[in-house]
């Protein structure tokens, strides 16, 4: 993401590298995000007891290390509305494109979809993918979230694989 915020078409909205001091806003996010994906699949996505504190000190924790690309949209409060988080990782010798950036998670309160705020924060994770050598990116949809995969194809990513699951 380089040392400057990017800024969306909304003059008051940017995005930035999130904060510990962050982390409530988007612990409730991840919190949303979590119980719509439990709708998708209870099984896949059983969550711990106490996921969202996990999930808060993990969320903490990643915005200190320098590998994770963890950015946050916020409004002109610098409240934030979104995040996104992910990070740049080697392939394997085998490959011909041999950096890959995987985006972890991107959710955004639903009172502020349709702003414009998701395509900006996954243009400015591209961005920092790009400036770490990533020659490609990927991600995980569920597969009953037709919205995002829409999404993701206006963006220009394409399925590649289904994900296979069975409880051992």
């Amino acid at each position: 993401m380089g040392k400057h915020s990017r800024r969306t078409t909304d003059p008051n909205v940017r995005v930035r590298r999130a904060e510990a001091r962050d982390a409530e806003a988007v612990t409730r996010l991840w919190t949303a995000m979590a119980k719509q994906h439990r709708r998708y699949d209870a099984e896949r996505w059983e969550w711990a007891q106490d996921a969202p504190e996990r999930w808060r000190e993990w969320f903490v924790t990643a915005c200190a290390q320098e590998s994770m690309i963890v950015l946050v949209a916020v409004d002109e409060t610098d409240s934030p509305l979104g995040y996104t988080m992910g990070q740049v990782g080697d392939l394997p010798p085998v490959f011909a494109v041999r950096r890959k950036g995987t985006v972890f998670d991107l959710a955004v309160d639903r009172a502020h979809r349709g702003r414009g705020i998701g395509r900006f924060l996954m243009e400015a994770v591209m961005a920092a993918f790009r400036e770490r050598g990533a020659q490609q990116i990927s991600l995980t949809v569920a597969g009953g979230n037709r919205a995002a995969i829409r999404f993701y194809r206006r963006l220009g990513l394409r399925r590649l694989a289904h994900e296979m699951y069975a409880r051992l």
